[in-house]
């Protein structure tokens, strides 16, 4: 996984794979348990909103509340980060789970991402009359260049100043209290005669 995975070293999670080591198809099995119930905890992180150690996320900032919405969901714009979600067994006693997405760390562990100064071309046209949602409001909005209300907009090359982009961690993998307490559960299924 190249976007970001956690690697566990528990005592008692290998103790049982130790006493399992003569039946391989079980083991695999509880190796297999272990990734599932870890990747059903990292979702519920993301439907709490909230890091493994319970600790609600940053909230969105209002303008992006504006944008997409007052019930938007932190890291669920499009579910991308969320369905990414996966884990393998790799060897005979490791699980890793993770996401292969490459901007998943700037979520997991915050950060700040430079924009340069630039210049751009945008696309502009005029709305009709009242274009505004109140009836209000400049007539001239952007467009895209091609796209079904491109009739008529015109182009203006613009600069754009340099500006910084500061992102805060919202982890959602890791070890907290509720995942221990599955794996608890896991290993004691597993380990059931």
């Amino acid at each position: 996984m190249s976007g970001v995975s956690i690697k566990i070293e528990d005592g008692g999670v290998r103790a049982a794979l130790e006493r399992l080591e003569g039946n391989l198809d079980r083991k695999a099995e509880l190796l297999d348990a272990i990734g599932a119930t870890a990747r059903q905890d990292v979702w519920q992180n993301f439907e709490d909103q909230a890091s493994p150690a319970g600790i609600p996320w940053a909230p969105l900032k209002p303008a992006t509340l504006k944008r997409r919405g007052a019930g938007a969901q932190i890291l669920r714009d499009r579910g991308n980060l969320y369905k990414s979600m996966t884990y393998r067994v790799t060897g005979d006693d490791t699980v890793e789970v993770g996401t292969n997405l490459v901007y998943a760390g700037v979520h997991q562990f915050g950060g700040s991402i430079k924009r340069e100064a630039r210049e751009q071309v945008v696309h502009f046209r005029f709305a009709a009359e009242g274009a505004g949602k109140d009836g209000k409001g400049s007539r001239l909005r952007f467009t895209k260049a091609g796209g079904r209300h491109a009739e008529g907009a015109y182009a203006r090359k613009v600069s754009i100043g340099g500006y910084t982009i500061n992102i805060p961690a919202r982890p959602f993998l890791g070890v907290g209290p509720r995942l221990v307490e599955r794996l608890n559960e896991t290993l004691v299924e597993a380990l059931a005669p």
